[in-house]
């Protein structure tokens, strides 16, 4: 008779600008969801890629989403 004992210990990221978890599922699927049908401001995060829902959108998520769309465009401007 054998015995197994096992345990599952996850880490996960958190997003500084939604204050989401990253998931690289809800990522791909953002993503794909934002090229066919397009995205409303704000709906999806500019640093991790995923939806973010309309009850997250206060003022501090949009400072930071806007921080975050300027820092990629000086960046993409830059070519870093």
């Amino acid at each position: 008779m054998s015995l197994s004992l096992g345990f599952s210990l996850s880490c996960s990221l958190i997003c500084r600008c939604c204050r989401n978890l990253i998931d690289s599922e809800r990522q791909r699927e953002a993503a794909v969801t934002a090229m066919l049908f397009g995205a409303t401001r704000y709906a999806v995060c500019p640093s991790c890629k995923q939806e973010v829902p309309r009850e997250q959108w206060d003022r501090a998520y949009k400072a930071r989403w806007r921080r975050a769309v300027k820092r990629k465009q000086t960046q993409k401007e830059r070519g870093t």
